[in-house]
């Protein structure tokens, strides 16, 4: 990924969700992916929502602050 596509992406999916490994225990993991999918859609490149792994943890990304407000309330 070139620096101009690194800047669209972020530029895209600006609203984040960082769990750290402990919050996103497995049942949990698969609790969260399935309600992102039954409530934003389950294309994920299409539907606003999309998960990023890291070394801290899990990002769950969005493309509308709303879309990322529901998924803190219903998690966090």
């Amino acid at each position: 990924m070139n620096a101009k596509q690194r800047r669209r992406d972020r530029r895209k999916w600006q609203w984040h969700v960082k769990l750290s490994f402990d919050h996103a225990r497995q049942n949990e993991y698969n609790n969260m992916f399935n309600w992102c999918r039954d409530t934003f859609g389950n294309g994920v490149r299409c539907a606003g929502w999309r998960e990023a792994h890291g070394h801290i943890g899990t990002w769950w990304q969005f493309t509308s602050e709303e879309q990322a407000t529901l998924f803190m309330l219903r998690f966090q």
